[in-house]
């Protein structure tokens, strides 16, 4: 009874080990199966194809043009295009029913770069793809995309939405009496950036309300200096009469 537990625990790692060795086995059997269908297929199309070379499914300007990037490449001939066209031709079927064998495992009738991404994985012959077709990202980077996408970073517009909001809640006296710099009627230019219109048409309005207090209050200094002005001498006469009135009594007496 002992040895059969015992012998349990080690059995599950065999069993798991066999699984994936199964797996990998039955991919390559998928792919050899896969290759040879597709070159025989290939093969049979190459010897029945007839064709008058003048209507092609590619470009052959465009196939010329990247020939003649090739530094090596001095001359083509008349069939070294519609070869090359031939095999891109081929190539491209290929990849993509590789990528389309991925798509039907994964129970879709559309394919996506990721079938091709994987399908190009999946043989040694396709690793010169590596800079023009990606290898499909881990899904711990898709889990932080996906929970990036969620969560965005507040953008500009919005910190500043917010800035706006609280500086609307702040009293308006003490807002401009951060801008001024000693100097009535100054706001300082750093201070203009932070400003929406409304605000500075508030502000336009402080300071005119300002600048009429500062008015009223020198107009009644002025003219309380210009009463102080007038009124000494009748003061001066109501002193002197009143000490006038006040002299007799002690003569009287």
């Amino acid at each position: 009874m002992y040895e059969q537990v015992s012998s349990n625990p080690s059995s599950a790692p065999v069993t798991s080990a066999a699984a994936v060795g199964q797996g990998s086995v039955t991919l390559q059997n998928q792919q050899l199966e896969f290759a040879q269908e597709f070159w025989e297929e290939q093969i049979i199309t190459a010897e029945q194809f007839n064709s008058d070379f003048k209507n092609h499914p590619l470009p052959l300007a465009r196939i010329k043009k990247v020939m003649k990037s090739d530094p090596e490449v001095k001359m083509i001939s008349a069939e070294a295009p519609i070869l090359f066209s031939k095999a891109c031709e081929i190539f491209i079927c290929e990849v993509t029913r590789r990528a389309w064998m991925h798509a039907e495992e994964s129970k879709r009738r559309t394919l996506q770069r990721s079938d091709v991404a994987i399908a190009l994985s999946k043989s040694d012959q396709f690793d010169f793809l590596i800079d023009i077709v990606p290898r499909e990202e881990p899904p711990k980077a898709a889990k932080r995309s996906s929970s990036a996408r969620e969560d965005p970073a507040p953008s500009a517009e919005a910190y500043e939405e917010q800035q706006q909001q609280e500086q609307q809640q702040q009293p308006y006296g003490s807002y401009y009496a951060q801008g001024t710099s000693g100097i009535a009627g100054y706001v300082e230019p750093s201070f203009y950036q932070s400003m929406t219109p409304e605000q500075f048409q508030q502000y336009i309005q402080y300071q005119q309300q300002q600048q009429q207090q500062q008015q009223q209050t020198a107009a009644q200094t002025y003219q309380a200096q210009q009463q102080q002005q007038h009124n000494p001498s009748s003061n001066s006469r109501g002193d002197s009469a009143g000490y006038a009135e006040q002299e007799p009594s002690p003569r009287q007496s």
